[in-house]
């Protein structure tokens, strides 16, 4: 099975399949000088909103009763990369990509993969209050139904993988049902990737092991150490921020236009 199609850059050289809150910030940062190469993070969709509309297909498609593309037929891992838009990143970290994992070890037979796990109940707390905590608030809500430009894309693309990866609806079912699900996440990790292909890492274990694991020289910087809470709490300000520039822009240049004009128009009509 080709590990590159013809509209992919760069190869898919490392899957790192960590879940989300489990140092994935540094990993890609780690992985960006190492590599020399883009690494897919849910970052980078803040970016390529161009990008959510396919997430969401794939992730819907998957996790859908009536096409379930888990696990994929080998003429669908071929075409991954049409499916994801990963062709010019050369590794992938963090949310969406990790909602196909499985896939993912499948279609790029080449590629190492790269494991991080975390004590549960740490993760637990961590994911419940950055990640899954915000996804259910209300008023974040609001403003991604009312975005429909940047925040709102961006929103539909993570629902769709807390509905169908984690199949809750509500916080209270996210919560119920993570503690299970990362368990059973890293197990299907650790069955699907043949044991040469897969470096279990231990964050601040530094360069050497991944070095090593993945052939490249030892950088002369320090490992990466990204405050992803802080990072996280920033990106989220930053994200509502833009979201109410998107909602005030497109309101003044789309949305005030057309209703002065259907209001003329009622008016002159009405006369």
């Amino acid at each position: 099975m080709a590990n590159t199609t013809k509209d992919r850059r760069v190869p898919m050289q490392v899957l790192s399949l960590g879940m989300p809150r489990t140092g994935t910030a540094s990993i890609r940062e780690a992985l960006r000088i190492l590599l020399d190469e883009p690494v897919y993070h849910a970052f980078e969709l803040l970016d390529h909103v161009d990008h959510c509309p396919r997430w969401e297909a794939a992730i819907t498609a998957k996790f859908s009763e009536k096409d379930r593309l888990s696990p994929l037929a080998q003429q669908q891992r071929q075409h991954l990369d049409e499916m994801l838009p990963l062709g010019d990143y050369a590794a992938v970290t963090d949310m969406p990509a990790v909602c196909f994992a499985e896939e993912m070890v499948a279609a790029y037979p080449h590629a190492k993969v790269i494991l991080v796990e975390r004590d549960i109940e740490s993760w637990f707390r961590s994911f419940d209050s950055i990640i899954a905590a915000p996804m259910f608030h209300p008023a974040n809500n609001i403003i991604a139904a009312i975005d429909l430009w940047f925040l709102g894309p961006v929103a539909r693309v993570h629902h769709s993988w807390i509905r169908g990866w984690f199949g809750a609806r509500t916080l209270e079912e996210m919560r119920s049902g993570a503690r299970g699900h990362y368990r059973d996440y890293y197990a299907m990790v650790r069955r699907v990737t043949p044991p040469e292909r897969l470096l279990e890492y231990e964050l601040g274990s530094g360069w050497e092991p991944l070095c090593e694991f993945l052939g490249k020289p030892v950088p002369d910087v320090p490992f990466p150490k990204v405050n992803e809470s802080a990072v996280m709490e920033g990106k989220f300000t930053s994200i509502l921020a833009r979201a109410r520039r998107s909602i005030a822009y497109n309101f003044g240049v789309y949305v005030l236009p057309a209703a002065v004009a259907a209001g003329g128009t009622w008016w002159y009509y009405r006369r």
